[in-house]
């Protein structure tokens, strides 16, 4: 059941970062993602961590994270504002963008070296089960 539901969200990230611009439209930038001296990047976005799989998600870039001991301790920073496990933690991190050395996976991988902030969820959960 957890296998479906992490596949269900990265769908969902997947198809919600679809660039669906129309003629004339310029890109847009990423959110707050700002290139610092010493070559990393600020980068704000939303976190998940699922079987084994960790995600930032900002809008305009979708990002695998690399595991390590910072991507757990934003992990465990994130789990205590969620509502459920499926909750998408915003999150402002510096990291380094690099290659992502497995095939078949998102194009580039972060390495977080600093959590600068960890915010609690804006919107109610984005897995609504109704009631009968």
């Amino acid at each position: 059941m957890r296998k479906i539901a992490l596949i269900f969200i990265v769908a969902s990230l997947l198809i919600a970062c679809n660039d669906n611009k129309k003629e004339g439209q310029k890109e847009a930038e990423p959110t707050k993602t700002t290139k610092q001296e010493d070559g990393l990047v600020v980068l704000s976005g939303e976190f998940i961590y699922l079987n084994e799989a960790a995600v930032l998600k900002g809008e305009s870039f979708l990002y695998a994270v690399e595991q390590d001991s910072m991507m757990h301790i934003l992990d465990k920073q994130a789990k205590v504002l969620k509502r459920d496990e499926f909750d998408m933690i915003p999150v402002e991190v510096k990291a380094s963008v690099k290659p992502n050395p497995v095939k078949g996976g998102w194009e580039q991988i972060i390495e977080i070296k600093e959590i600068i902030k960890v915010s609690p969820p804006t919107q109610e959960g984005v897995i609504k089960v109704k009631a009968n």
